[in-house]
């Protein structure tokens, strides 16, 4: 398998972090992890893709070795962040995927600057107002009691327990690697932190989210599992809907850790979006 190389870079003064292996100059993919996360979440199915890509997958503002953003940090931030960290790169374009929280970062990357990707991929996400919250999650909206309860659902043992829920093939994505994700101090705090954001005001974060998806232009994949425990299969299909031209993959015996838990279906799935955006420019010179 390629090695990766931690490498960092500042945005805006601050530190970000990101693995990267592969080639330069071969087609360069961009990952974006999830909630709770890094960028050790791309491992496997980034190394599978830096067979034949360059691949790049960073810490998000807040986890793993990168800094911390500001306060109230959402997708916006964090996609522009990763404007700035692909500007650093000197990468005019790329391919993107972003899982769970990292696909809303990836479409509001899309919505201010669609020209810089050329396909995208979604795993496992939600980019609606709308979609329905999970009876233990809604405390979120209430103040203080709400504060004080997502202490303890999302804190680092709360957090450890997920994996019993999420994971549908543990024999793939063992607990002691679900884990690596919450050695970080200020993960577990931003983790908990952008599920009260989100919850307490979705209206306001997805509603652009939301509008955008019907002018993604680039070739598009929708990747679910088929036991995902937080978004059912129906929020995967309708994000394929609302995108044109979007094709929509179901793994079985897969739960929310998409990535991890199916990396070669995932890579497989990726590689292929690769390969219609260049028969797609391809088709446009001819």
């Amino acid at each position: 398998m390629p090695v990766w190389r931690t490498l960092e870079t500042s945005v805006d003064g601050r530190r970000m972090t990101f693995d990267r292996a592969g080639q330069i100059g071969r087609p360069p993919v961009l990952l974006l992890h999830g909630i709770p996360g890094w960028r050790g979440t791309w491992h496997e199915a980034g190394g599978i893709l830096a067979q034949e890509c360059d691949v790049i997958a960073p810490d998000l503002l807040g986890f793993g070795d990168s800094a911390e953003p500001p306060a109230g940090c959402h997708a916006d931030g964090q996609a522009k962040a990763i404007a700035a960290l692909l500007d650093s790169l000197g990468l005019k374009s790329v391919h993107l995927a972003g899982f769970d929280f990292g696909g809303p970062v990836a479409v509001s990357l899309l919505r201010t600057q669609p020209q810089r990707f050329a396909s995208l991929t979604l795993l496992a996400t939600n980019v609606f107002r709308d979609t329905p919250i999970p009876a233990p999650l809604r405390i979120a909206k209430v103040p203080i009691l709400g504060e004080a309860a997502f202490r303890l659902i999302m804190g680092k043992t709360g957090l450890s327990m997920m994996w019993f829920a999420a994971v549908r093939n543990k024999e793939t994505f063992k607990r002691d690697r679900y884990r690596q994700a919450l050695q970080f101090p200020a993960g577990v705090k931003w983790t908990r932190q952008i599920f009260i954001n989100s919850l307490r005001n979705l209206d306001v974060l997805y509603k652009p989210i939301e509008e955008s998806l019907s002018s993604v232009a680039a070739p598009a994949t929708v990747i679910w599992g088929d036991s995902d425990p937080f978004f059912p299969v129906s929020v995967g299909k309708r994000t394929a809907a609302a995108i044109p031209g979007a094709r929509y993959l179901e793994f079985a015996q897969c739960g929310h850790f998409v990535p991890q838990e199916q990396p070669f279906l995932v890579a497989s799935a990726i590689a292929e979006s690769i390969r219609t955006a260049a028969h797609d420019r391809r088709s446009i010179g001819a």
